[in-house]
């Protein structure tokens, strides 16, 4: 990526920022009064994922690499399946590496992807809104879980040594994974707490 499109990826950053923020502060505003139960059973699920993760590495059994490894990969074949890119190949090897290939040029979201942008958390809840609402808390619960451990898999494998980060440069690579985590985690909240009603509502203001 060239000098002046970095310029123009840092207005960019710089602008979602600012909106981000009023929609969060939004989101706390209008929320008030909206699922707070489900975000406590969300933060729960989270906390349970950590616990897991806890004891499991405490007995010596880490058996999250190939998960992750899995979890990384998808995200890049599903976006670039989403970004028209025709693949060539899908791997998930026994021991933690993997690979996709595809034609076609590549963009940040596909680059950057499994690091900015927890898909399962986010599929997840969308389908547990729809769930009929005595199932709803085990819906949220889930999703808590799972985002736990994408927000471990992203923490582990985000380094300024990764060679998807080098090539658009650490910086701008870091920029554009905080900013799209913390999309992910108001749009995640907003659905808990109002559903696609509250997030319109906050996107238009």
């Amino acid at each position: 990526m060239n000098r002046w499109w970095k310029i123009v990826w840092w207005i960019v950053f710089g602008l979602l920022t600012w909106r981000l923020l009023v929609m969060l502060i939004n989101l706390f505003r209008w929320g008030a009064s909206r699922n707070w139960p489900g975000l406590v059973v969300l933060l729960g699920g989270m906390l349970a994922y950590g616990l897991l993760w806890y004891l499991v590495e405490r007995a010596g059994k880490r058996s999250w690499t190939l998960l992750r490894t899995f979890r990384h990969e998808f995200i890049h074949y599903v976006l670039a399946l989403l970004s028209f890119r025709r693949i060539g190949a899908f791997q998930v090897n026994a021991d933690g590496s993997g690979m996709v290939h595809y034609r076609g040029p590549r963009t940040m979201l596909i680059t950057l992807g499994p690091y900015a942008v927890p898909l399962f958390s986010i599929f997840l809840t969308g389908i547990s809104l729809v769930l009929a609402t005595r199932y709803q808390a085990y819906g949220w619960a889930l999703t808590g879980f799972l985002y736990g451990f994408e927000l471990h898999s992203i923490r582990v494998e985000t380094s300024p040594r990764q060679p998807d980060l080098q090539h658009y440069g650490v910086s701008l690579s870091m920029a554009f994974i905080g900013l799209f985590n913390v999309i992910a985690l108001w749009l995640m909240m907003s659905l808990v707490m109002g559903g696609w009603g509250l997030v319109w509502r906050l996107v238009r203001v």
